[in-house]
């Protein structure tokens, strides 16, 4: 048996001597399909009759079915690690966005800040727009010191009118575009205000870099 290794198993001779003296005198080699997992090492029997076919077939084909269980082991523990992965570039992704949200707003703030700078309303705007920027950057590196809590969403009954007033508000002045808003009638949500006026501030700063102004 010890002949029957498959090709590119990598034992040597000083591998095989140790296998014989740990008592192994039959290796099966883990094999699915054409893919090699493992070798599965066996002692002598200890009937006092010697193995014959039969008992090298079912010996094969334990193998098999072992080869087939750490293949699925070792493809679900990839998939979980693929999983993990694919959710840390998400989330990246969201930072990222929120970080891109966040030098967008000072920079019309720098940008405008240009030619009006002399305008005691616009520096009281501005002063207000990076004040909250600022708090908005802390609020967000809160969450990310903290990324083994769950999310806390507050859930209340919401205007979403008011919200849109909201951050319609806190981008006042800092925009460099005129925002038309039309409020209508709508029913009262039950959802995270400050959650969803963060969604409202990204559209409208999104809508800004897509306007080019």
């Amino acid at each position: 048996e010890w002949e029957d290794l498959p090709e590119g198993t990598g034992f040597d001779s000083g591998q095989m001597e140790a296998f014989r003296k740990m008592g192994v005198s039959i290796l099966s080699p883990l094999i699915v399909k054409n893919r090699f997992v493992g070798i599965l090492g066996l002692s002598g029997t200890m009937s006092k009759y010697p193995l014959d076919r039969e008992d090298y077939d079912l010996v094969s084909t334990v193998s098999k079915q072992a080869a087939g269980s750490f293949l699925n082991a070792r493809l679900s523990r990839d998939l979980v690690q693929a999983k993990e992965m694919e959710t840390f570039h998400a989330f990246s992704a969201f930072v990222i966005h929120d970080l891109k949200n966040f030098v967008s707003m000072l920079s019309l703030v720098v940008h405008n800040a240009k030619g009006n700078f002399e305008d005691p309303e616009f520096r009281a705007d501005a002063l207000q727009n990076i004040s909250q920027t600022v708090e908005k950057m802390k609020r967000m590196m809160d969450r990310l010191a903290v990324l083994s809590r769950p999310l806390e969403v507050e859930r209340t009954r919401t205007d979403l009118n008011d919200v849109a007033r909201g951050a319609m508000s806190e981008v006042n002045g800092a925009l460099g575009s005129k925002v038309a808003a039309e409020f209508g009638k709508i029913p009262a949500l039950t959802a995270d205000p400050a959650q969803m006026r963060k969604v409202v501030t990204n559209l409208l700063l999104n809508a800004v870099e897509a306007t080019g102004g």
